[in-house]
């Protein structure tokens, strides 16, 4: 029982050390929430060029974009801005 009690005596359990691990947990978890945030935003952009470059090539009358049909490359746009959705309502910014 004394090893307890000297752990606690000790400046590495001390209530400063825990507040001070607690403010470090809280800037992670802000910083998660950007980084989330900005890669929502970053997906539904990608999404939205992938859906208007096959857009624009089956208007041209082509289709295939770089050996890939123009269809299948609209789905995979449609499913990167659906994912972004997601991303941004699952983890709204907290103002």
């Amino acid at each position: 029982m004394e090893g307890i009690f000297n752990l606690v005596k000790t400046n590495y359990f001390s209530y400063t050390y825990v507040l001070g691990c607690l403010s470090i947990i809280n800037t992670i978890g802000e910083n998660m929430e950007k980084l989330i945030s900005n890669l929502g935003s970053a997906i539904a952009i990608l999404g939205f060029i992938l859906c208007a470059v096959a857009g624009g090539a089956r208007l041209m009358g082509m289709f295939h974009v770089s050996s890939y049909e123009a269809m299948t490359l609209l789905q995979a746009g449609t499913a990167l801005m659906v994912a972004a959705c997601m991303l941004r309502l699952y983890f709204p910014e907290k103002e």
